[in-house]
């Protein structure tokens, strides 16, 4: 069985990065790619798919912000134990604040660097048939651009 992600984000050269990361890091991983919520939403109740062991998810995005997916998402019974890594260029702790409090795992500081996007791909792909949320809270790779935490899903 394949290791399937979903990634969130309006910006078409992001959600490009982040899926040639995958492509490096495995070809057990299934990645889908949505530009905002409402396609995140139809993906996922597409019942062909299987739902996704974490989502990446943007915060600012048109239609739907990424705050407001995120808390449809937890409090939706079909999708609310899926664990939500809140990936944005912001690092305000106002914000790393607000995806904890809204029940994301993690918040994670969008890279500079392909290879640290790679590092971060690896890590969580390594880690999705375990306990992610704690396995982000030990972080034994060292990666710097987890902020604020984690809450157990």
């Amino acid at each position: 069985m394949s290791k399937v992600i979903l990634m969130i984000d309006d910006d078409r050269s992001e959600r490009g990065l982040f899926e040639e990361a995958i492509k490096k890091v495995g070809s057990d991983i299934t990645c889908y790619l949505a530009e905002g919520g409402k396609e995140a939403l139809e993906i996922m109740s597409n019942k062909d798919n299987i739902l996704p062991k974490v989502i990446f998810l943007d915060i600012n995005m048109p239609e739907m912000s990424g705050w407001v997916l995120l808390k449809n998402l937890k409090e939706n019974e079909t999708y609310k134990d899926i664990p939500v890594i809140m990936y944005s260029t912001s690092s305000y702790q106002r914000d790393i604040d607000m995806a904890m409090q809204f029940g994301a795992v993690s918040f994670c500081v969008k890279p500079e660097n392909f290879k640290i996007l790679i590092k971060i791909v690896d890590f969580i792909s390594n880690n999705l048939d375990g306990d992610l949320p704690n396995a982000i809270r030990q972080n034994n790779e060292g990666i710097d651009n987890f902020k604020g935490g984690t809450k157990a899903v």
